[in-house]
C-alpha cells in the first residue's frame, strides 16, 4: 500500500500529528486539512485514496464534507472513514449511511488505525 494518499481532515494539530505519523513509517503519502471546508477543498485538488475524516470541525462537519464528497463527480468515489471522538451509534450508522466505509474511534491504538486504513486501501469498495 506504500505511495498512497492519504488526507487527515482533522482541526486538531494534535490528532494530525499522530495520525501522520501512524501512517507515514507505512509509506503512505499525507495530505492534511484543518477544517472541513479544507477537507473538501484537498479531497477535490488532491485526490487521496482514502479520507480520514473529524465528525466535529469548523466551516463544515465531517458529515458535511462527506455528503458533498459523494455530490461531486470528482470525490463520489474516494473512499472515507470517519476518524472522530464520537462513539455515539447513531453517528456511526449516519455516517455509514452517507458512504464512509469505516469509522474509528479516538483515542485509537496505532496498530488498530494502520490495519483499518490498509484494510480500506485494499478493500474494492
Amino acid at each position: 500500500m506504500a505511495g498512497k494518499k492519504i488526507l487527515i481532515a482533522d482541526d486538531s494539530e494534535q490528532i494530525r500529528m499522530m495520525v501522520r505519523g501512524a501512517l507515514e513509517c507505512c509509506g503512505y503519502t499525507i495530505v492534511e486539512a484543518v477544517d472541513g471546508a479544507d477537507a473538501l477543498q484537498k479531497a477535490i485538488d488532491e485526490q487521496p485514496d482514502l479520507v480520514l475524516l473529524d465528525l466535529t470541525m469548523p466551516e463544515l462537519d465531517g458529515f458535511e464534507v462527506l455528503q458533498f464528497m459523494g455530490r461531486r463527480p470528482e470525490t463520489s468515489n474516494i473512499k472515507v472513514m470517519m476518524l472522530t471522538g464520537s462513539a455515539e451509534t447513531s453517528n456511526q450508522q449516519y455516517g455509514y449511511t452517507l458512504g464512509a466505509i469505516g469509522y474509528i474511534v479516538k483515542p485509537f491504538v496505532t496498530e488498530q488505525l494502520q490495519t483499518a486504513v490498509a484494510r480500506a486501501l485494499s478493500s474494492p469498495w
